[in-house]
């Protein structure tokens, strides 16, 4: 699938431009929840993805692990740290999810929510 065609359903399903950059990128800032979302779009699919926080509680390591076991708490994302101790919420999208992309979109972020807001806890 083009970087033109996932960058016109990424409009439609955020109801705003998006535009990736000569390197695949794009991203957006929803400042009501708090939350950056980034897309990187390569040949064979586009990465969805949400940096989280920073993680300081053990315990709440062990939830993250387990959360992604199958995938049970993160509607098919997966939760990962960079920099040591950031969270990171990531999905990997293939081209024949692209007719799902709102319903994949509106999950992601209720997801995203979700772990930022037991971060923030």
């Amino acid at each position: 699938m083009s970087q033109e065609q996932w960058q016109q359903l990424l409009s439609q399903a955020i109801d705003s431009q998006l535009e990736f950059d000569h390197d695949g990128m794009a991203g957006v800032i929803l400042p009501d929840l708090g939350l950056y979302l980034g897309w990187i779009w390569q040949q064979d699919g586009l990465t969805l993805y949400a940096p989280l926080g920073q993680v300081s509680d053990p315990t709440l390591l062990q939830d993250m692990l387990s959360a992604n076991a199958f995938w049970r708490q993160t509607q098919g994302a997966t939760l990962s740290l960079y920099d040591r101790d950031q969270a990171l919420l990531a999905l990997a999208l293939q081209p024949d999810q692209a007719p799902q992309i709102a319903h994949i979109y509106n999950q992601f972020l209720d997801s995203a929510q979700h772990w930022q807001q037991k971060l923030a806890a």
